[in-house]
């Protein structure tokens, strides 16, 4: 329709000692003409510059250049008297978000505010480092401004607040336990982080739950409450077992700040029989896990009928006082029963293919056929459930179904002991659920939200200043979570259709929140926080917070 599309091409030159200076075309990004003229050519080259020594992406760049361009726009429509427009609205809400949830302690130093900025920065920007978190801060001044801090936020001061955090912990810890009202149910668990660096006195080898089995790690133990929020963290030796850390620091922690009533609440691993009958001669009560060998154990010697279901669940009083709930899971019997034929048809296949040597003549002397059916066996689960006869040029097999049949009878049932008087079987197996909580901690921590993993620091007290940091984020995430949860499920957006909403994108749609800082000398007039007209969405979502933030 004799139109002209005019468009620019944005490339990244490599140098190459044969090639001498390529392009590298997976690289290439195109921009409009249009586009370019509202951002300029010399801003662009600019960021393009920057972005090149950053190690940054050209979209990063075009992005920078489009919201300094968006800025110098605005403060020319609003006025000369506009010092600053920040774009990093988000950064302010989830600033004051963290001063609400941590608002009892009322600390006065200006260090506790820099965690509360810390606290801000890493919800937004997760696995940033403090030298980007202090760029940030120190290249935003709007938000200084609205912040209201006039500290410093340089790397020594973020530094310097890590090594405050540490020495007031345990007061923290109290207004956790204050704040979330946790005085009777404890969930506990452990993972490990792996580290960058060799002179870390607590790094050792040991078994990696993170699948970085040539890494150096630390072993990370976190007390919680109902839903997830962290109450206490500490952190260990790598090669430090599961039960070693329950021993060492649980059970001082709950002496230490006068739980009365706990229920201490962990799976296998956590608390082995060996520790449940330690924990019962102290007069701690726990609930755990008991092992497949105890279940089968339990059923034969009690002569239990198996004739429960998800909705019903059976206790087995035992000598001792304690109490162990039965429950059957249709969906775990469903799930044990394709494993359990899935490994015997691989145990299958292994003997059919001896077999077919034997047959074939390949092997004739028995000592030969033991020798090859023990390498195809291997070290496979229940090899035991089958019967092979073997002697000089013949091999045979069957399923042993005497043995098949037990096992089959106990699938999908599992048991918890616990030692806890007045709570009934379906609490019991309530409480016990409350662990996944934990487990969505750990996964928003370490691979969701925070990214507080690897490890960074080498001195003890800054990685523990910097688990510390990360566990308080988890805690205010889970509050915005608490909060948006009926906005994120399904959202109206006035033409009758619903979409639902994560809230990570919740957290993003809080950067369209704009800071203007003006030059006027009235405190309340040197700031203002809006958000766009045509952003109902987000409008909705800060008037679910409990704190004010449009200004």
């Amino acid at each position: 329709e004799n139109k002209v599309h005019s468009y620019w091409w944005i490339t990244k030159s490599r140098w190459d000692k044969e090639k001498r200076q390529y392009v590298d075309r997976t690289t290439i990004m195109r921009v409009s003409e249009g586009q370019l003229e509202q951002i300029g050519i010399e801003r662009l080259r600019k960021w393009l510059a920057i972005a090149s020594d950053k190690g940054e992406s050209h979209l990063w760049a075009l992005d920078r250049a489009s919201q300094e361009a968006q800025r110098e726009k605005e403060r020319g429509n609003r006025g000369a008297n506009i010092k600053d427009i920040s774009c990093y609205g988000g950064l302010y809400v989830f600033y004051q978000v963290a001063r609400h949830v941590y608002g009892n302690h009322r600390f006065k130093s200006p260090l506790w505010y820099l965690i509360m900025l810390m606290i801000s920065s890493r919800l937004r920007f997760p696995g940033s480092s403090k030298l980007k978190i202090s760029r940030l801060w120190e290249r935003e001044r709007a938000l200084w401004e609205a912040v209201g801090i006039s500290t410093k936020a340089n790397v020594d001061k973020l530094y310097r607040a890590l090594d405050w955090l540490n020495k007031r912990w345990s007061r923290i810890v109290k207004g956790h336990l204050k704040n979330y009202g946790m005085k009777r149910l404890l969930l506990f668990d452990v993972t490990s982080l792996w580290i960058e660096g060799e002179s870390i006195v607590l790094g050792k080898f040991g078994y990696s739950r993170d699948g970085k089995q040539g890494k150096r790690q630390i072993i990370v133990g976190i007390i919680a409450g109902d839903g997830g929020y962290g109450i206490d963290v500490e952190m260990f030796t790598g090669n430090t077992s599961d039960v070693e850390v329950f021993r060492r620091w649980v059970k001082e922690q709950a002496n230490k700040y006068q739980l009365e009533e706990v229920v201490l609440i962990g799976d296998g691993a956590m608390l082995p029989p060996v520790e449940q009958k330690r924990l019962s001669q102290e007069g701690i009560k726990f609930i755990g896990r008991m092992s497949i060998t105890q279940v089968n154990k339990l059923l034969r010697e009690k002569n239990v009928k198996l004739d429960l279901w998800d909705s019903k669940i059976q206790e087995v009083e035992l000598d001792n006082g304690e109490r162990v709930v039965l429950t059957l899971s249709e969906v775990r019997r469903e799930r044990e029963w394709r494993t359990l034929l899935r490994r015997l048809r691989r145990i299958h296949e292994a003997l059919r293919r001896v077999r077919q040597k034997v047959l074939k003549g390949h092997l004739t002397k028995a000592e030969e056929i033991w020798k090859e059916v023990g390498e195809a066996m291997g070290r496979r689960h229940h090899k035991s459930m089958f019967i092979i006869e073997v002697q000089d040029g013949y091999m045979d097999y069957r399923l042993d179904r005497r043995r098949l049949a037990p096992k089959v009878k106990y699938l999908g049932i599992w048991a918890l002991k616990t030692n806890v008087e007045n709570r009934s079987g379906e609490q019991i197996r309530d409480d016990y659920k409350l662990l996944y909580y934990v487990e969505r901690s750990f996964r928003y921590l370490k691979t969701v939200l925070i990214n507080m993993r690897p490890v960074y620091h080498r001195l003890t007290d800054r990685i523990r200043a910097h688990i510390r940091l990360s566990v308080m984020t988890l805690n205010v995430f889970l509050f915005l979570n608490q909060c948006w949860e009926g906005i994120l499920e399904t959202y109206n957006t006035g033409n009758g259709r619903k979409y639902k909403l994560t809230l990570l994108e919740a957290l993003e749609l809080m950067d369209r929140v704009k800071i203007i800082a003006y030059d006027n000398d009235e405190p309340d007039q040197s700031y203002k926080v809006f958000v766009p007209v045509q952003e109902k969405l987000i409008a909705e979502l800060l008037s679910a917070l409990p704190v004010k933030i449009i200004r």
